[in-house]
């Protein structure tokens, strides 16, 4: 992605990052995540590593925050302005990440909701516990090349993701969701001018045996 707000927020993050996280994924493994440039295996890779390690994770929403930011930043001028304001606070804020880092406190419940809803899902309801297989269904959207898929946890940690052509997935058993567990999932369509819609978080609760 070349977009001069998302590269000066990945120079803030290498400079913040130091040396001390030696056995993390590489800062450009989370921006490949982030642009949709990561090979499927790499992509995988990589989020598996980031649902244990909370440094990674923080690492990349606040990549995907300015990269959703500088999305609007391109859009008409008379949406331009305050989202660009927005976007210059997502800057510092990357800044000064290794002060956050060191100093929050217990984190929210699902850091990365996407906030867009332009992908509308469609099953499981969200009201209704989901029993095994769980199947997970949305509503095409026009020139997607692919959907991307993930659950979490309540925490924010990645239990499962892939990428797919289709509107439907079955959730692998490898998944291991628990049954009675709670978690959330979205998708992120991937369009053929390289634009990214998502939905919104959906509630994904498993069904007790």
């Amino acid at each position: 992605m070349n977009d001069e707000l998302l590269q000066t927020a990945y120079a803030e993050l290498l400079d913040a990052r130091g040396d001390e996280r030696a056995g993390c994924v590489a800062p450009e493994a989370l921006l490949a995540v982030v642009d949709g440039t990561a090979p499927e295996v790499e992509r995988l890779r990589t989020l598996r590593h980031v649902g244990s390690c909370r440094h990674c994770r923080a690492d990349l929403d606040l990549l995907r925050t300015a990269s959703d930011a500088a999305a609007y930043a391109v859009r008409p001028a008379q949406r331009r302005t305050p989202l660009l304001a927005t976007a210059a606070g997502i800057v510092l804020l990357l800044g000064g990440v290794a002060l956050w880092e060191a100093t929050r406190g217990p984190e929210p419940e699902v850091l990365r909701q996407p906030p867009s809803g332009d992908v509308r899902l469609l099953a499981p309801p969200e009201d209704s516990p989901a029993a095994p297989p769980v199947t997970l269904a949305w509503a095409p959207v026009p020139d997607a090349r692919r959907y991307e898929v993930e659950i979490v946890r309540q925490d924010g940690g990645v239990v499962f993701a892939t990428a797919t052509r289709d509107t439907v997935l079955v959730v692998p058993e490898s998944a291991a969701l628990a049954p009675g567990g709670d978690y959330r999932w979205w998708v992120r369509a991937v369009l053929a001018d390289g634009t990214q819609p998502r939905s919104l978080v959906r509630r994904l609760r498993i069904a007790s045996p």
